[in-house]
């Protein structure tokens, strides 16, 4: 199952542009109302990893402000 980035905003409840830790808070917030529900959950955790993917690729090209919260370190991307 693809998603465009526009539908995992959907899924997940949120507007485009919602930092990490409302995607993070949205995907958790999600998989524990949905315990049982495989199907869903898979489409939340899909929804989630298009998020985080977009997000990353624009962290490591400098195109995405990064909250101070945020800890470097060493990153692997695997795509």
């Amino acid at each position: 199952m693809n998603l465009s980035l526009a539908d995992a905003y959907k899924v997940l409840g949120l507007r485009d542009g919602a930092t990490y830790d409302q995607v993070l808070g949205a995907k958790n917030k999600l998989l524990e109302e949905c315990q049982g529900d495989q199907e869903r959950k898979m489409q939340i955790e899909i929804a989630y990893d298009t998020i985080f993917s977009s997000q990353l690729k624009a962290r490591l090209s400098g195109n995405l402000n990064v909250s101070n919260s945020v800890r470097d370190g060493p990153i692997c991307l695997y795509l």
